[in-house]
């Protein structure tokens, strides 16, 4: 485990170190899960069509396909919606099952322009709704909170978005705690070439009901395929057994910014 573990490192500050060569002007999104501090724009909207599969080390498979609507309701505020069909293959012992997953509703700010040094700033808040099916393993079956700070540096040539999460829930059901969960992620863009684009993002996270912390890093790039449309793909390894062994992520983003933006 050790060995593992100062391989990831390694391997995460070796990325880390190729990224000061270069940057690009686009912003971070799938497939990677830390949040950037900019915002679509008022009036533009942008649709993410996503797919992931997972599968850990007890054999068990997950499949999802979601979709994330984002609507730009200020210059610096816009409004997010996300779901997901998921398909769980938990063991050979256990009947497979499918269904839509929780829903989250979230608005993200942008309140501090970066500049050198200086990061910019912004604030995801938000709630995951309970609408899987608890008794198929779909979802938590409680309503929580969301909350992310987030904080962005572009200097020269280099772009890193770093985020602190916290989860945590909205109220008590019988016989079960209120669970939190914190999460910290570092990621990182890189254009290799023009339109093509390296992200690298190392994920750590804790959940209040488990002994043990999750912690995931991910490598997988990005195509503009047009001036508004974007192909990703990404492989997310865990670096923890609290954490799916791999992860495969695809997904494609349609921009419609609008005409003023």
């Amino acid at each position: 485990m050790a060995r593992r573990w100062k391989a990831s490192r390694a391997a995460a500050l070796l990325v880390g170190i190729t990224l000061i060569t270069t940057a690009w002007e686009a912003e971070a999104g799938h497939p990677m899960g830390t949040e950037d501090a900019a915002t679509i724009g008022k009036g533009s909207v942008e649709v993410e069509f996503n797919h992931e599969r997972s599968h850990d080390r007890e054999g068990s498979r997950m499949t999802s396909v979601g979709n994330i609507y984002t609507l730009g309701l200020f210059p610096n505020a816009q409004l997010e919606l996300s779901f997901a069909y998921l398909f769980l293959q938990p063991d050979t012992a256990s009947p497979d099952s499918r269904g839509f997953g929780d829903t989250q509703a979230a608005l993200k700010t942008s309140f501090h322009d970066g500049k050198g040094w200086m990061p910019a700033l912004g604030i995801k808040a938000g709630a995951l709704l309970p609408t899987g099916d608890e008794a198929k393993g779909l979802g938590d079956g409680r309503t929580k909170g969301q909350m992310t700070f987030i904080a962005g540096w572009e200097v020269e040539t280099i772009r890193i978005h770093a985020n602190a999460g916290y989860e945590w829930t909205m109220h008590a059901a019988a016989g079960r705690a209120r669970d939190t969960k914190a999460r910290w992620s570092l990621a990182a863009e890189w254009e290799i070439r023009r339109n093509w684009i390296l992200v690298s993002e190392t994920l750590w996270e804790k959940d209040s009901g488990t002994s043990k912390p999750g912690s995931e890093f991910l490598i997988g790039g990005k195509k503009d395929l047009g001036k508004n449309l974007t192909l990703d793909m990404g492989i997310r390894w865990g670096l923890s057994e609290a954490s799916p062994t791999v992860t495969y992520l695809a997904g494609l983003t349609l921009a419609f910014p609008h005409a003023s933006n």
